[in-house]
This record gives C-alpha cells, structure tokens and sequence, in this order.
C-alpha cells in the first residue's frame, strides 16, 4: 500500500513538474494582428490594425503616438496607455469613401500616407518615417491636378519646392527652402520644351 502510494506521488511530480508548453503554442497560433472599426458620431469610420506580439520597449518623448483603448484611437506626446496601431490604417468618411490611408509601426505613421476629400478626390500625399514627416509630398487641387510638390525633412519643406500653376497656364515655379524658409525663387515659362533650372 505504502508503495502504490509513493508511485502515485512519484508519477504525479513527474508529470506536473516537465515544462508546460500548451500555452505558449495558444498564443503562438493566435492571429497577431486584431482590427479595430470605429463610428463617430458623425457617421465616419477610423479602421486600424493593432498588433498583439508588438511591444513598444520605451516612448521618444518628441514623437506622438497612436494607440487604442476602450474603443478609441488616441493620440499623445511620448506616452501611451493601451495597444499601439500597428499595421495598415484608414478613415472614411460616413459614405464609407475614403478619407486617410496609411499605417503605424509601433504607433508611430510610417511609409506613404494619402489624405482624400469627400469627393474622392486625392488633395495631399506625404511619406513618415518613425513618426516624422520626411521625404516627398505633393499637394493637389479640388481637380486632383498636381498643384505642389517637394521634400520635407520634420515636417519642414526642404530643398527645391516645385509650384505648378492652374492647368491654362505654362508657368512653374521652382523655390529653393532650407529649414521651410525660402532661399531662391525662379520661374520657367515653357511649351513643349522642357527647360532645366539650376540653382
């Protein structure tokens, strides 16, 4: 009896002390990125990917973050409380057409960004990195026609900023920026000749 009882104890200890690897295999074939749909008031929609596996280790206090809690997209300066956006991301407006179009890494905007009016009609296009506007942008008019485009550097025009002028006209007008302030204008008039400035 005394013996049936110690292999009882031996096998139970044995079997209960081995590593459990049930829930880390759960969680591994979970999906990682869950979605958020938002209403507002107004009938649109914000709609952004969150992801489960991503940690952000440390805020930058200079960056502002995106994240969701309690059925709301916040946004806040070097902090955050709840699940960063992380993923593809997008608002629409209350026709469900769309409005932004973007993503998030580790709450921050990141690649191409695309900012549409109510007509569809695309009127700003702008590239992130890490929570900074940097690279190209364009602007557009109510036409969708080219009306601006050029560089930023932290959100500042930076370089040669191209001006183009209402479809009738034949002008463009080329500045020059460093740190968003104008350095050198010049203006081209050109037909069917295409004409290269230098500054």
């Amino acid at each position: 009896m005394k013996l049936n009882f110690t292999l009882i104890i031996g096998i139970y200890l044995l079997c209960f002390s081995l590593p459990s690897y049930g829930q880390k295999e759960l969680l591994e074939a979970l999906p990682y990125k869950n979605k958020a749909t938002i209403r507002h008031a107004d009938g649109s929609f914000q709609v952004a990917e969150l992801n489960v596996k991503e940690k952000v280790e440390q805020a930058d206090p200079k960056k502002i973050y995106a994240w969701y809690l309690r059925d709301s997209i916040r946004y806040t300066q070097g902090a955050f409380k709840g699940r960063v956006l992380h993923g593809a991301y997008q608002e629409l407006y209350p026709d469900k057409s769309l409005k932004v179009l973007g993503a998030y890494y580790k709450g921050l905007k990141t690649g191409e960004w695309r900012y549409m009016d109510p007509n569809g009609t695309l009127r700003r296009l702008s590239t992130w990195y890490l929570g900074e506007e940097n690279g190209k942008y364009a602007l557009y008019d109510e036409q969708g026609q080219l009306k601006e485009k050029g560089r930023l550097f932290k959100g500042r025009k930076e370089g040669v900023v191209t001006t183009f002028h209402p479809q009738d006209s034949v002008q463009k007008q080329y500045t020059k920026f460093k740190h968003n302030t104008a350095q050198e204008k010049a203006v081209s008039w050109f037909d069917k000749a295409k004409l290269f400035l230098g500054f």
